[in-house]
């Protein structure tokens, strides 16, 4: 059967207060793995390099995976689902590459980039997010979105702002409680070839 991983600990990704921690210099593999947090972030890439596949990350008490401190972290293939803060955070010069995720049933945002994180996303599945699908904040920061399905969000599908930089790409975007695009504050976005409905009134 598959390896789980339960943290019943900690809240702090900086102190280690993580299932799984990985610091500056080390690099993880996991694969067909459950992992899950009762008290502080499921996965914290702290400077280090993570590969997750196929696996499930859920019910963090805080995040799913956090990614900062210039760590990075590919991930493909999994499932992440009910976390009570963002599925995926992206900050502080970290990197990260989401290909073919299904990441639903959050509480906050599904994936959050912001002070100088980048991300490449690809033909991923975003929905039932209590707030955004996706948001990125922040000079410095960068997201490419490309072939995502975000729906059914109780906020907007995509927000950029405060100066970070997006190229948004052959998404389609539905059913979500605020605008399927948000740009503002000085953010620069390439919107090209997406599909967006209107909220509900």
């Amino acid at each position: 059967c598959a390896p789980l991983v339960r943290q019943s600990g900690g809240d702090s990704v900086s102190e280690g207060m993580v299932a799984i921690g990985v610091l500056e210099g080390a690099h993880v593999h996991l694969e067909e793995c459950t992992v899950t947090s009762s008290r502080g972030a499921c996965i914290g890439v702290n400077g280090g390099r993570a590969t997750i596949k196929n696996s499930s990350v859920v019910d963090g008490a805080q995040a799913g995976v956090v990614v900062c401190n210039k760590g990075s972290a590919s991930l493909h293939g999994n499932t992440l689902t009910g976390h009570s803060r963002a599925s995926v955070a992206v900050f502080g010069g970290g990197e990260a590459v989401l290909e073919s995720n299904t990441i639903r049933d959050g509480q906050d945002v599904g994936v959050y980039v912001y002070e100088g994180g980048r991300v490449n996303m690809v033909k991923n599945t975003i929905r039932h997010m209590e707030k955004e699908g996706v948001g990125v904040s922040g000079c410095g920061s960068h997201l490419h979105l490309e072939g995502c399905s975000i729906s059914k969000g109780g906020s907007g599908g995509v927000f950029c702002a405060e100066e970070c930089t997006a190229t948004i790409q052959d998404n389609t975007i539905f059913q979500n409680q605020g605008a399927g695009i948000a740009i503002s504050t000085k953010a620069v976005s390439t919107a090209r070839t997406c599909s967006c409905d209107c909220p509900p009134p």
